[in-house]
């Protein structure tokens, strides 16, 4: 297949099947508040907190941590709730996140590490339910196609 002919097959399977937009949907909904949220950390941290961008790289470091644990237990949390639900809970927690960042001063930074914990579960739970449904959602020759529309629109 042309480049052209593969985009518009991805693009009309994703367009009939249902779980596949609400991926897309939801991943654009997290990309939005993780773009939004990283932005004001990072000028927080260098210009309000007085704080060294090593910092940044701290929290960096950490949401990587976390989201291991997360991964490894994925796929149990995914049986037991199934995907729609991770999902939701996960964007709901993302919306929480945001407001738990609004209220973090320069004299409560340190609380930012917490936060970044609560980010790492976040994203491996998001994108473990993501994967999965996608999975599910597509023909398995269109897999890779579909998984790296899921990357695009999360940001």
């Amino acid at each position: 297949l042309r480049a052209t002919q593969y985009i518009m097959l991805v693009s009309r399977m994703i367009a009939a099947r249902g779980g596949a937009g609400r991926v897309l949907v939801c991943n654009l909904g997290l990309g939005f508040v993780w773009s939004v949220m990283d932005t004001i950390v990072a000028i927080q941290i260098d210009r309000d907190f007085k704080l060294p961008r090593a910092y940044l790289g701290l929290l960096g470091a950490v949401t990587t941590l976390v989201t291991t644990p997360c991964f490894f237990y994925s796929e149990r949390i995914l049986k037991r709730f199934g995907e729609m639900r991770v999902l939701g809970v996960a964007l709901l927690a993302a919306s929480l996140l945001f407001l738990l960042h609004s209220l973090v001063y320069g004299d409560s930074a340190v609380l930012l590490v917490p936060l970044a914990c609560l980010k790492g579960a976040i994203f491996s739970l998001h994108w473990s339910g993501s994967v999965t449904m996608m999975q599910r959602a597509v023909d398995p020759q269109l897999a890779a196609a579909a998984f790296a529309v899921v990357r695009a629109m999360s940001g």
